[in-house]
């Protein structure tokens, strides 16, 4: 091309025109299955290849290769574990055990992801105790007892917080079986035996005891008093048995001297005792030194018999007196208080009074103060203490006196000796 240029001469411009490039390209996406991508407008699916022709920024035509892939699906298996008869929600569909699911869910990059779900049980422990314990005891689990010879299921919760089932069988541990040897106690005195023997059932060796609190290794328990009992005999295994009993005492000695009435004609009398109760050891004793079941008195007065057994000692007393059916059988009669005072004669005065059948032949009578003062002697029987001493009137109060006399009564001579006391009153 001649021109001109710009001094107004030719100016000879050669033109030559040449293709500008074609672009290429490639565009590669990745998809979720069944789902589609838009290109310029085009729905493209999964496994689509297209080419689009595009103006490029030298407004010439330009080619883009579409290719359309697929993105990967995950899939995943859940196997939780639960405890049984128990369930598990999982994206809100409640699954037990031994249950098996498929879920559909996004993943990250928004595609479909399956996770298979399997509920499996977790471990459930079943533990059986097997305690022992004594007979009437319980054994104690989780703060409940159980007694011996019982068995009891425990629900409790394990490490896992499932169920543990505890069953708890407590077996009973042998009785002890035993013997008792028994020996009465006297009633007045704690003496009786108690003792066990010929053990058996639990375990050696055994220990006794009467308050089933203090226990020691004899068996014999001595010196116990008549009464209820119980004794406890402990083995081994610290299991007690027991058993009540009575301890009885021995009969109490009982004894029996009535009177006797001598006869004039017959020079003794002869006294018999009755003796009852426990006669273990019995031993007798009279006032004359003999020592038989009976024994003879040669005077009036009185007798006694002494009766000893292992437990006791007993005395009982009696009077002889002479037969006389026409006269007071006592022949002699002394007062126990007398007022020197008073206006009855017979009684200002103070002396022993003889019946009619007797004849006292020697005689001597004496009084004494509480300080052992002669207060008044006679030696004839109507001699009689008037309560003056010195020609003073003795004061109220206990003297004592005493009677020797030599007497004919019955057809015979006997030696009599009295003594006893009597109260002056005002």
């Amino acid at each position: 091309f001649t021109l001109r240029n710009w001094q107004g001469c030719d100016s000879v411009v050669t033109v030559r025109v040449s293709a500008l490039p074609i672009s290429k390209g490639n565009f590669e996406t990745r998809i979720c299955p069944n789902t589609t991508f838009t290109y310029e407008g085009v729905a493209l699916a999964v496994g689509d290849v297209r080419d689009f022709t595009l103006r490029n920024w030298q407004g010439c035509d330009s080619v883009v290769t579409v290719r359309v892939s697929a993105l990967p699906t995950s899939k995943g298996n859940f196997e939780p574990r639960i405890c049984a008869n128990t369930t598990l929600t999982y994206e809100g569909v409640a699954l037990s055990v031994g249950a098996t699911r498929d879920f559909t869910l996004k993943n990250w990059q928004g595609c479909d992801s399956v996770v298979t779900v399997r509920v499996s049980a977790l471990p459930t422990s079943a533990t059986t105790l097997r305690p022992t314990a004594c007979k009437g005891m319980a054994f104690d689990f989780n703060g409940v007892p159980v007694v011996a010879g019982a068995t009891r299921t425990f629900r409790l919760t394990a490490s896992n917080g499932c169920d543990s089932m505890v069953t708890v069988s407590v077996g009973l541990l042998p009785e002890t079986a035993f013997d008792l040897s028994l020996r009465p106690s006297c009633a007045q005195i704690p003496n009786g035996n108690l003792a066990a023997y010929g053990m058996r059932g639990g375990p050696a060796p055994y220990r006794y005891s009467l308050d089933g609190l203090a226990f020691r290794d004899t068996a014999l328990f001595s010196g116990l008093a008549p009464g209820i009992y119980t004794f406890f005999v402990k083995d081994s295994s610290g299991c007690v048995s027991r058993r009540d009993t009575i301890l009885t005492s021995y009969a109490p000695l009982t004894l029996t001297l009535d009177n006797a009435i001598m006869a004039c004609d017959s020079p003794s009398v002869r006294l018999s005792v009755k003796v009852g109760g426990d006669l273990t050891g019995l031993r007798l004793r009279w006032w004359d030194g003999s020592n038989g079941l009976y024994a003879y008195a040669q005077t009036d007065g009185p007798v006694w018999v002494e009766a000893q057994n292992h437990c006791e000692t007993l005395r009982q007393t009696a009077a002889v007196t002479w037969d006389n059916a026409a006269d007071n059988p006592t022949w002699v009669y002394v007062p126990n208080v007398f007022a020197p005072e008073g206006t009855d004669p017979f009684n200002a005065s103070f002396g022993p009074t003889f019946s009619n059948s007797t004849q006292v032949l020697t005689y001597r009578f004496e009084v004494f103060d509480r300080w052992g003062n002669l207060m008044h002697r006679a030696t004839q029987t109507e001699d009689r203490w008037d309560g003056l001493f010195q020609n003073e009137v003795m004061r109220p109060g206990v003297y004592v006196w005493q009677l020797n006399a030599h007497i004919w009564y019955c057809g015979r001579e006997l030696d009599v000796r009295r003594v006893g006391d009597v109260t002056v009153v005002r």
